[in-house]
């Protein structure tokens, strides 16, 4: 009995644990982003700061495959035979990595426009766009409850960007010589750009046996080179005028470091997430940002159309989510099935797709927390294996008997 309830309380102390990283991720880089565009001394140039969060990422996702397979001797093994000698494979990357690193300076952009939780609540775009783009390219049904949740979704953020628009197109709550309507322009774009790279990853990608890290190192290689063209071409003047790392401080350190491990630190704790608790992160974020923002920076105003908004974004995040939990999609050549998502196929084949738009929406591609999709779809990899090799053994039984 003791081990039992030491079990459940491990549980518990887990899911406390997990439900406290998600919380600290969704809310930390919002705030330290739009504060360190707040700032009144020498600005730096967030283009920059978008390839100094690949590098690092690329350091961290090296140094986590290395300690998986054993050292440096086995990270370069390991690398050249999942990229070296999969070039094809390795190219399925180029447009989802492209799409994560124009987002991310997307994100950038619109943070310096609008405050903290005015972005957190119009950012849950995302999931309409992501929604949209699952069921045009993976041919998956939405529930009347999901429709239900996005038109609520579209009627709560309706509220909050108008609620946000003085005097035409500025506000008080923009950054510096900031734009409301730019502000929400940049996150329109980056939540499309969010919602077809997920998908699209999940499409060319869902069947590959690459582990999360060795993807993350993949991206990093890809988002790189695209992050410094960004740089010559945007702000190539001002890096040659003011320097690369112009305006950086430890503030500005903690905001690359927080884009590059963000997402890796919730891998590790994303499988003790279920739905419910992913929900309830993202409400929780939305009001932590809504008060800091109110509170702390002092920009936001709470009036009852700014609060309405928010509320309606929450319950459709919290009800698209719920809904999900039981929806079937379609797998390849499969039929629908409940709860669980399995289709099965007479030739014997069983094949196990995640089924969760919501889930994708929060974590796939996504610059604030890109890696959790992967280890999702690393997870669907191996439970596929599992379910064929069941599946094998049970025809050799079968075969034996007869």
């Amino acid at each position: 009995m003791h081990s039992i309830f030491g079990g459940m309380k491990r549980a518990d102390t887990c899911k406390y644990v997990a439900l406290l990283v998600l919380v600290l991720q969704n809310s930390a880089v919002v705030l330290t982003v739009r504060y360190s565009r707040m700032r009144k001394d020498v600005m730096y140039i967030s283009s920059t700061a978008v390839v100094m969060s690949e590098i690092v990422k690329l350091v961290v996702a090296s140094f986590l495959v290395g300690m998986e397979e054993g050292g440096l001797c086995g990270l370069g093994s390991k690398l050249y035979h999942d990229i070296v000698l999969k070039p094809a494979d390795f190219a399925k990357l180029l447009v989802p990595a492209f799409l994560f690193t124009i987002q991310n300076n997307l994100l950038f952009v619109a943070l310096s426009n609008l405050d903290a939780a005015s972005f957190q609540v119009l950012y849950q775009l995302k999931i309409l766009t992501t929604a949209v783009f699952s069921v045009v390219l993976l041919n998956r049904q939405l529930t009347c409850r999901q429709w239900l949740s996005l038109l609520v979704l579209i009627v709560g953020v309706s509220l909050v960007q108008t609620s946000g628009l003085k005097d035409g197109s500025t506000s008080s709550t923009a950054g510096r010589n900031g734009s409301t309507s730019l502000g929400f322009v940049c996150v329109l774009l980056a939540s499309c750009s969010s919602g077809f790279a997920g998908t699209y990853f999940e499409k060319v990608l869902k069947d590959s046996e690459i582990s999360v890290w060795v993807r993350n190192v993949e991206l990093a290689l890809i988002g790189i080179p695209v992050g410094v063209f960004g740089v010559w071409y945007t702000d190539g003047a001002a890096v040659r005028e003011a320097g690369f790392f112009s305006g950086y401080s430890p503030l500005v350190w903690s905001v690359v470091g927080l884009q590059a491990v963000g997402g890796i630190a919730i891998a590790l704790v994303v499988k003790y997430a279920d739905s419910v608790l992913k929900n309830f992160s993202t409400s929780v974020s939305i009001v932590v940002s809504c008060l800091v923002s109110y509170v702390v920076f002092g920009e936001t105003d709470l009036s009852p159309q700014f609060l309405a908004g928010v509320s309606l974004v929450m319950y459709s995040t919290f009800l698209y989510g719920t809904s999900s939990s039981g929806m079937c999609c379609l797998s390849e050549g499969g039929s629908f099935t409940p709860n669980k998502g399995v289709a099965r196929k007479e030739s014997n084949k069983v094949w196990s797709v995640a089924c969760c738009a919501k889930q994708a929406a929060s974590t796939r591609d996504d610059p604030l927390a890109s890696v959790p999709f992967l280890e999702s779809a690393d997870k669907e990899n191996r439970q596929r294996k599992d379910c064929e090799s069941h599946g094998n053994k049970s025809n050799r039984v079968s075969a034996s008997v007869a």
